[in-house]
């Protein structure tokens, strides 16, 4: 059986600007009649970075990407809108902090952090503001990728 999700916000990077586009899929229902889905929110600079994270996602089951940002600006406004069910989170951005970004919205979403400033001063600060997870980019990809298995569960 299939069904079609609801539209999702999403944002796309063209040049410097973001625009808004409505996306929506079919994918298969669950054992008892639910879709397998957890709305990802990426924000991550690098256009590289943010590509290889949309790979990860695409090998987690039940797991989509509804949006992202480069900013830390864009990414509150952004995360706001498409209500995400996780938040995967670089330290250094384009403009503003990953810090910024944690501080409005780690309470209310699971954010998850992934940076390649993972030192235990930025660790201690991302739990303190409510990571969920705080995951090195260089060697810690792999414990990324479980936690949003797990999320997606």
């Amino acid at each position: 059986m299939q069904r079609t999700r609801p539209t999702l916000a999403k944002y796309i990077l063209s040049e410097n600007s973001y625009t808004r586009i409505g996306i929506s899929g079919t994918y298969p229902l669950r054992e008892g009649g639910h879709t397998p889905w957890v709305k990802v929110f990426l924000v991550e600079d690098s256009a590289i970075l943010r590509q290889r994270l949309l790979s990860i996602l695409a090998s987690v089951p039940g797991a989509v990407a509804c949006g992202h940002a480069a900013g830390a600006t864009e990414a509150i406004a952004a995360i706001e809108e498409a209500k995400p069910d996780a938040v995967v989170l670089d330290i250094q951005l384009e403009s503003g902090s990953g810090f910024d970004v944690l501080r409005a919205v780690g309470a209310s979403t699971a954010v998850y952090v992934l940076t390649n400033f993972a030192n235990d001063a930025y660790r201690r600060k991302a739990q303190s503001l409510g990571a969920r997870g705080f995951f090195d980019k260089s060697t810690e990809v792999e414990g990324l990728r479980q936690a949003l298995v797990q999320a997606s569960a």
